[in-house]
């Protein structure tokens, strides 16, 4: 479970997922305290720039000389299709036991919940499926099932736009300091037209460079401005304030996004 704890860090590593921290962590043997160091001195090299595959190697060199465990590292990457089998795997892992149980019920639960904003809706129920489930997303689940519930609730169209907005204050995901939590919220939020949620979507871009996120959460964003105009307004804006925080190849993807989906000139 600690390690898991870790694995919104590991995800800025190479765009590759939770898989490549998995990866790494194995690789890597049973020096905890030696592998966390390694972390550490990556987050600080993210902080500057997107990290690359020679930069993973050279700070792996430096905290482990020995080389013990991982000297694949010197052949090929492994393909995406291993990144994709790995994280596939560790959702199996959940999906066969109570704890994706626990998470499918909830799931349930908001697809049959209708907000009071909507004819025929209930703030009694919708308040108590809420204090009912708080607790447990909040303090008592793992993060692999926040993930997985966050999936489920990406997977349906039976979840109202109010609905989303009250659990991301109930559960506190507009608050996480999970990337990967925060990368699902996000693009939750934006296919929900949630508009008045840009500092969550700020706050995102903020925390992480990598190029996988950030050009996801750009290019939800320029779609969903194809049915609602003011996503272009709020494109535009996310654009000047992450742009002189980001690397320059990540900058010029993110570009190329804006440019062709008629947000920037």
């Amino acid at each position: 479970e600690g390690w898991l704890l870790r694995c919104g860090v590991g995800r800025a590593l190479c765009g590759q997922d939770l898989a490549v921290f998995f990866w790494l962590r194995q690789q890597c043997g049973g020096d905890v305290a030696t592998f966390d160091r390694f972390v550490r001195s990556l987050v600080q090299r993210l902080r500057d720039a997107p990290t690359i595959v020679q930069d993973v190697k050279r700070l792996l060199l430096e905290a482990f000389p020995s080389g013990v465990g991982w000297q694949s590292l010197e052949g090929e990457w492994p393909s995406e299709q291993w990144w994709q089998e790995e994280v596939s795997s560790r959702l199996d892992e959940l999906s066969s036991s109570d704890e994706c149980t626990a998470v499918n019920k909830v799931v349930r639960a908001w697809e049959n919940v209708t907000p009071c904003e909507v004819v025929g809706g209930s703030e009694a129920k919708l308040s108590k499926l809420i204090i009912r489930t708080a607790i447990h997303v909040k303090v008592r689940w793992s993060l692999q099932q926040v993930l997985y519930f966050l999936d489920g609730i990406s997977s349906t169209q039976s979840v109202y736009r109010e609905s989303v907005i009250r659990m991301g204050d109930a559960y506190g995901f507009n608050d996480s300091k999970s990337v990967d939590v925060l990368q699902r919220w996000c693009l939750l939020l934006v296919r929900h037209n949630c508009q008045d949620h840009v500092e969550v979507l700020k706050r995102f871009l903020q925390c992480q460079g990598e190029l996988k996120c950030t050009t996801a959460l750009f290019q939800a964003v320029v779609d969903k401005s194809r049915t609602e105009m003011r996503w272009k307004f709020i494109a535009r804006d996310l654009w000047d304030f992450v742009q002189p925080h980001i690397h320059p190849c990540v900058q010029t993807a993110v570009f190329q996004i804006l440019h062709k989906g008629g947000c920037i000139g």
